[in-house]
């Protein structure tokens, strides 16, 4: 349940992000993993085929949105107390 919400969570912020995977992009990716052994173009061909083309446009379109929120995120440092100060102001 957890993973299907954060599918639909990282979709949401891809589409407002405008963060697309183009065909060089992909084609890249899958020369990469081709080059442990397949040519690219057969690889390509094997993962159009067994559904794992879609799930590496997927992933690579997640990884840009997390990549474009994390450009604008803004850093804040916070300096941590003990957990017994914690405790003891809260009372």
């Amino acid at each position: 349940m957890r993973e299907l919400k954060l599918y639909f969570i990282l979709q949401k912020i891809a589409t407002e992000q405008k963060a697309e995977v183009i065909e060089s992009e992909l084609n890249g990716r899958i020369a990469m993993l081709a080059a442990r052994g397949k040519r690219p173009e057969k690889l390509k061909q094997e993962m159009g085929k067994d559904g794992t083309l879609a799930d590496l446009y997927i992933q690579m379109r997640e990884q840009k949105a997390i990549d474009k929120l994390l450009e604008s995120a803004k850093i804040e440092e916070v300096e941590l107390q003990p957990k017994a100060e914690v405790e003891s102001s809260s009372t």
